[in-house]
């Protein structure tokens, strides 16, 4: 696994491209995962974890889910997801809050990840 600390960088979404960008920090390591837009709060936790999986070294995880915890009037949203690692039963969880459920997911992936 990479040495250092995992951060995100940023979410940005391309409404022409129809894209949801994930980008993920660490030391002098920044990568880019990418999905579409319609995907909801798994396409933002797999465009982490496509990020992730470009990181030199780091470790295959999956999806096994991601849900809305709470959604505040203040427009701030809570996520929680579960990544199981690759051959094994092994489950990491997440939890993150953002400005919006894209950022919260991915905020709640890289929560996971650092576990």
């Amino acid at each position: 696994m990479p040495s250092s600390p995992l951060e995100l960088l940023a979410v940005r979404t391309d409404q022409e491209a129809g894209e949801l960008e994930v980008h993920l920090g660490g030391g002098d390591v920044r990568t880019v995962g990418r999905t579409p837009l319609g995907e909801g709060l798994l396409g933002a936790t797999r465009a982490a974890l496509e990020a992730w999986h470009r990181r030199p070294g780091a470790p295959a995880r999956s999806i096994g889910w991601a849900r809305t915890v709470e959604s505040a009037p203040d427009a701030r949203v809570v996520v929680a997801v579960a990544l199981e690692d690759a051959g094994h039963i092994t489950v990491a969880h997440g939890i993150g809050e953002g400005t919006n459920a894209f950022e919260a997911a991915a905020r709640a992936t890289v929560d996971a990840l650092s576990r």
